[in-house]
């Protein structure tokens, strides 16, 4: 009822639409089509829109009716809807038309007669007057549409003059409508100084061209201050193709150049940091998982060129075995907004398998969302932390073993009292056993054969001696293994040195060892030699060496009956003590045997060895001035092989 009440001509329109510029009322309604709620909108008023522009005008070709008009565009506000205004050019010059056609008319009637012609030279004149009653009319509406645009409107005649200036260019220039109409050079004069050539330059070509233009420059307000505008023009021609000047709008972009300029400058920030990261990190497509972009040290870490990343995704980067882990990454991030995976498995170009751990983060860049995948190489970091606890469980190993040669002291200790009651009393039931033979000897010979425990009185006379020899050998025996056990776990470290045998320090080893030696072969050879000079150092180190030496060669046999030698031998050219442990073992490769006496190297890890025997015995091979080297076969056997100096005669 509000739109009915004002005249835009027969083929004008006056159209509400709500902020998706879908049609809530349209006046006049077009027949048969009803208020054709939700029609879209023409493209010129989308584009108008979209570029955030709140009032305007425009000329566009209706799709509803195919009527070309003008249009005036104003966001109401307050109120979630625009309101369009448009005036149907054929409204404007119906009336003139008309005009011109009945003026031929009366040219062709003047000359049949005078006075028709006084008649129609009086009815034309009143029809003119009320056209142009009409386009006075039309063009006050015109002015009041434009008037109240948010945009800067104006008209520049085909001079420069300013026709037409709307009131909003004091908000958005500093200088009022009647400035600009009384001084025709203010308009360009305001123009930045570094903006004045594009000026000129426009208007170069929005004379010359009948196509709309458009030019984003800097102007400086009447305050001081310097504003962007976005500056909008076309020609204007009348139907015989005469220029009439320039149609154009201004609108006040400040704002939005300064975000603009954050933007890009927040932009070459996410840039730098990006290029510059130690991390290894790519942007990929939230929907596709495509690689938008990757970063110097991706490209070095995995080896793919940036064309080859984009052209590939990120999916030959990823183990096949573990997709699955980043496929819930790239997902949770993209629900969560983050997402961290500890441990993964990569794979370079190369095919090298690297440990890696993964962040990613849904990003918003350029208009598009993103997933900021970073990625970190942890391979280094997980083989120390697996070194570190092969260390520490070494150490304890080692604590153990330390441990235990305390606990072997103190058994030696405890063994050593009830063998001595043992000892004693052999020797004491051997006198009683004999001062009991005679008199036994007298009754067999009185009485016969007689039992004494199942044996015969003539069996027991050739076994009980040997029985009670034999627990005197055993106890003797028990007495050297717990004082060999108390002198190799006794710590003499700090005793001064003295001169010792070799030979009798190796014995006492295998003393030490007959119960392994038992356990790992049946042919265990020992083959010292004679006139073997003393050696100067410590007796009980010397032993530890040795028991290590023939512990290694015992646990490398296959089985029992492979074979252990040690030997002993002096060269009179070198002044020095030979000592050679053999075996017909599995043998070392050389890889193995570079290593062998490295801190907690072994190969019997698994096996509860500590790989710290032959690293300890090199190091008191080294204290005694002596050597010790290896020969070795794979599947033949090892021979290790130590040299001491022989100690001086008078020492």
């Amino acid at each position: 009822q509000i739109f009915s009440a004002i005249d835009v001509g027969k083929q004008g329109s006056i159209i509400l639409r709500d902020e998706d510029l879908k049609i809530a009322v349209r006046y006049p309604e077009l027949q048969g089509l009803g208020r054709i709620v939700g029609s879209k909108p023409t493209r010129e008023l989308q584009g108008l829109v979209q570029m955030g522009r709140t009032a305007g005008t425009y000329q566009a070709r209706a799709p509803l009716d195919n009527i070309e008009r003008s249009y005036s565009f104003r966001k109401i506000t307050g109120q979630p809807y625009y309101i369009i205004v448009g005036l149907a050019q054929d409204d404007y010059l119906s009336e003139w038309r008309k005009q011109a056609a009945q003026t031929a008319a009366f040219v062709a009637l003047f000359c049949l007669a005078t006075s028709f012609t006084a008649w129609l030279y009086y009815r034309e004149w009143k029809r003119g007057h009320t056209t142009i009653m009409n386009l006075i009319q039309q063009e006050a509406k015109f002015h009041t549409i434009a008037d109240y645009t948010y945009a800067w409107e104006f008209w520049l005649s085909p001079d420069g003059s300013l026709l037409y200036s709307s009131p909003s260019c004091e908000r958005i220039s500093g200088y009022t409508a009647d400035e600009f109409c009384s001084d025709p050079g203010l308009l360009r004069s305001i123009v930045h100084p570094d903006d004045q050539k594009k000026y000129a330059d426009h208007r170069h070509e929005a004379i010359s061209d009948i196509g709309a233009h458009n030019l984003v420059l800097r102007i400086c307000h009447a305050d001081g201050t310097v504003r962007w505008l976005e500056h909008d023009c076309q020609p204007v021609f009348d139907q015989a193709g005469v220029f009439l000047g320039n149609r154009g709008s201004n609108r006040d972009v400040t704002d939005r150049k300064k975000m603009e300029a954050a933007l890009a400058e927040s932009e070459e920030h996410f840039h730098q940091l990006f290029i510059q990261n130690w991390d290894a990190v790519m942007l990929l497509h939230q929907e596709t998982f495509d690689v938008v972009d990757a970063n110097p040290a991706m490209l070095s870490l995995f080896g793919y060129s940036l064309t080859e990343m984009q052209h590939l995704g990120p999916w030959p980067l990823i183990v096949p075995d573990t997709d699955g882990k980043f496929m819930k990454l790239f997902r949770d991030s993209i629900l969560q907004g983050e997402a961290f995976l500890e441990k993964g498995l990569s794979r370079c170009k190369d095919g090298t398998e690297i440990k890696v751990s993964a962040k990613t983060k849904l990003i918003r860049l350029k208009e598009q969302n993103l997933l900021y995948c970073s990625i970190r190489d942890i391979s280094d970091r997980i083989r120390l932390e697996e070194e570190k606890a092969e260390a520490q469980s070494k150490l304890i190993h080692a604590n153990k073993m330390t441990s235990l040669g305390m606990l072997v002291s103190g058994i030696a200790h405890e063994i050593n009292n009830p063998n001595q009651y043992i000892s004693l009393n052999a020797s004491i039931l051997a006198g009683i056993w004999k001062d009991a033979s005679a008199v036994l000897s007298k009754y067999h010979q009185e009485h016969g054969e007689f039992l004494l425990k199942g044996l015969s009185f003539t069996q027991a006379q050739e076994t009980v001696p040997r029985l009670l020899t034999g627990v005197t050998e055993g106890s003797a025996r028990i007495n050297l293994i717990v004082n060999n056990l108390k002198d190799f776990s006794r710590d003499n470290s700090k005793q001064l040195e003295a001169t010792f045998d070799l030979n009798k320090t190796i014995q006492a080893a295998v003393q030490i060892l007959t119960h392994h030696i038992h356990k790992h072969t049946y042919d265990f050879q020992v083959a010292l030699g004679t006139d073997i000079p003393c050696v100067k150092g410590k007796a009980q180190q010397i032993e530890q060496v040795v028991i290590n030496l023939i512990t290694n060669a015992l646990q490398a046999l296959s089985d029992k009956t492979k074979t252990v030698r040690v030997a002993t031998l002096y060269e009179k050219e070198t002044d020095s003590i030979v000592l050679t442990v053999s075996d017909q073992g599995k043998g070392m490769t050389k890889e193995i045997m570079k290593r062998i006496t490295e801190p907690f190297f072994s190969t019997r890890l698994e096996e509860g060895g500590t790989g710290l025997g032959l690293s300890i015995s090199a190091t008191i091979l080294k204290d005694h001035d002596g050597t010790l080297e290896f020969e070795s076969t794979p599947d033949f056997g090892t021979t290790a092989t130590i040299k001491l100096q022989a100690a001086p005669a008078n020492s």
